[in-house]
């Protein structure tokens, strides 16, 4: 009957210190946020002059005057907008979805739907990417 005891004590034990564990790690990333010193932390100076993601400066436009919301397009059934991802591809490899307000949404000529992207034509060979709103 020891043995028993003695096993659940230790699972019990275990137990416990997975709990620990967890919450460590939780509050470790937490921490995560602050400037602790490690090598993968952008300098402050680096991080306040460094140009913003193209995908931000896609979704976030600068405000002030003049400054526009990023295009959102109606089409394939849901909502779609500008990634500011640019591909250039053969014409063989895209195929038209739809259209909205005179801007012609494309695909992948093998992709099906539910789409994961879809494309606009810039320039002959070159699309921008949309990504889906959810």
């Amino acid at each position: 009957m020891r043995t028993t005891r003695r096993g659940a004590r230790g699972a019990a034990l275990a137990a416990l210190a997975a709990q620990a564990a967890l919450a460590g790690g939780l509050a470790g990333g937490l921490a995560g946020c602050k400037d602790v010193g490690l090598p993968e932390n952008t300098p402050v100076e680096e991080a306040r002059t460094r140009p913003p993601n193209p995908l931000v400066v896609a979704t976030m436009p600068a405000a002030g005057p003049g400054a526009r919301p990023a295009p959102v397009l109606h089409v394939a059934g849901g909502e779609w907008m500008a990634t500011g991802v640019e591909y250039r591809l053969p014409e063989a490899y895209v195929r038209p979805v739809g259209s909205t307000e005179g801007v012609e949404a494309y695909t992948l000529a093998w992709d099906e739907e539910p789409y994961d992207r879809l494309l606009v034509r810039r320039a002959p060979g070159l699309y921008e990417e949309f990504a889906p709103l959810w």
